[in-house]
């Protein structure tokens, strides 16, 4: 039997719990801390055992007190099309685009999914985190439009 087994990490547990040298460490949100901490102490684990490691998210970065020009490049098979608006103080870059017509694929709207990738041509942007980015999107330019609010004239280009 494996520790993947959970009646095998139920034994494990139970066994370390009644091991007056043992100590736990919890780590997350508030939330799951108060879970395993109280899952803890039922199985037996004394309060000064449990140690609570406490974090959040990062905050936002200050919206940008200024709306910038945007241009926005949707690649098709055949052509490229253009279509230049401008942003409100504080709108992210998907909000714009819909606000204008535009059509970009997203589902979460929180930086999560990365459905709404975009590749940032020209200009700067704010993103608010976390985000599903990787480093190698982030080298390559690409932002997220539903979190991505512009800093500076932009132009934004994604495949439709």
């Amino acid at each position: 039997t494996g520790l993947h087994e959970p009646f095998a990490v139920d034994r494990a547990l139970a066994a370390a719990a009644g091991d007056p040298r043992a100590l736990f460490y919890v780590c997350g949100p508030d939330a799951l801390n108060a879970v395993a901490a109280e899952g803890l102490q039922a199985a037996g684990v004394p309060a000064a055992h449990i140690v609570v490691e406490h974090f959040s998210a990062a905050e936002s970065p200050a919206p940008p007190e200024q709306g910038y020009p945007a241009t926005f490049q949707r690649r098709g098979l055949l052509l490229t099309r253009r279509r230049r608006i401008h942003t409100r103080p504080g709108e992210t870059l998907l909000a714009a685009a819909e606000r204008a017509g535009l059509t970009i694929a997203s589902d979460c709207r929180q930086g999560t999914c990365g459905r709404c990738r975009a590749e940032l041509l020209r200009g700067e942007v704010v993103m608010d985190e976390p985000n599903s980015l990787g480093v190698a999107d982030v080298r390559a330019g690409r932002i997220l439009t539903c979190v991505a609010r512009p800093l500076t004239p932009v132009t934004v280009s994604w495949r439709s």
